[in-house]
């Protein structure tokens, strides 16, 4: 026997199933976005509401994705200090050429949180303060050079959550590029490496959430020191990449025969350092 249904019966069963595919399905998508309901951590809501970068930081190098960075955790340790702060530690730092006018850097360094709330890892970025390819003067109509930094972002781009407890740390290598470019666009010579002198200084901000208890709070940790990185030119060249803090920076002063250039070089150095560790992030408006 076939039983017929009215057809507002039929509608209303209609809606009811859409509406409830349509539910199950939002409840879905929020699970997979972290919406702080389903996701409760610091790191999940710290990733969700992290779309682009929300404070001004000046220049800073694009991102690449290399897939040549990494980050591991440390085990818990108790405070250094007494003043519960996150903490920035460079490591070391190294380069090496990989191309005719390119070369790799590695900073390895440690961000330890002694705060007594947790912390997630939010973003990195290298701040660059001068880059200088040394160009020869020419009378060539538009001629320039250029010194390229970019930045791999193939930890961040992983959408795993680094979150810290109380007392933990991250162990983190960066890994950057460097390239040193010249070009003359008026007459058809686009950017190409080019062989020759080049410099770049720059620094590293950490962007990381604190649960303060009250609110999820955005904040910006700067590296402990500047780095910079040197290619003197020349066939027999090698690069070098050093971390440069206050101590670092007097000992490049106290170096003999530096010359009036030189000398006023480690003055922009140590201002730059000064501008970095004071670092207070500005929200875009």
């Amino acid at each position: 026997m076939i039983i017929e249904m009215p057809a507002w019966a039929l509608t209303f069963a209609t809606v009811g199933a859409v509406l409830t595919c349509g539910t199950l399905l939002l409840a879905i998508v929020l699970v997979h976005l972290d919406f702080p309901p389903f996701g409760p951590s610091v790191a999940r809501r710290a990733r969700f509401s992290s779309r682009e970068h929300w404070h001004n930081m000046g220049f800073v190098a694009p991102w690449i994705y290399r897939d040549k960075s990494s980050i591991r955790r440390l085990p818990g340790a108790p405070a250094a200090l007494t003043t519960p702060v996150v903490r920035f530690h460079t490591l070391h730092c190294h380069c090496d050429s990989i191309g005719l006018a390119r070369w790799a850097l590695q900073v390895e360094f440690v961000v330890k949180n002694d705060l007594l709330n947790e912390i997630a890892i939010d973003d990195m970025h290298a701040r660059i303060f001068e880059a200088n390819a040394f160009a020869p003067p020419l009378a060539t109509i538009s001629y320039y050079g250029d010194v390229r930094l970019l930045q791999d972002n193939s930890i961040l781009v992983e959408r795993r959550k680094y979150s810290l407890a109380p007392d933990e740390g991250y162990r983190i290598k960066l890994h950057l590029e460097a390239s040193r470019i010249e070009a003359a666009p008026v007459y058809g010579k686009y950017p190409t490496e080019t062989k020759g002198r080049a410099v770049v200084v720059f620094g590293l901000l950490v962007d990381y959430y604190v649960d303060t208890g009250t609110e999820l709070s955005r904040r910006v940790l700067p590296s402990d020191c500047i780095y910079l990185f040197e290619f003197p030119g020349g066939a027999t060249a090698t690069c070098d990449l050093r971390a440069l803090d206050t101590a670092a920076l007097q000992r490049l002063r106290n170096q003999p025969g530096l010359g009036k250039e030189r000398d006023k070089f480690i003055d922009r150095l140590n201002r730059y350092l000064n501008e970095h560790i004071d670092f207070q992030a500005t929200p875009r408006r």
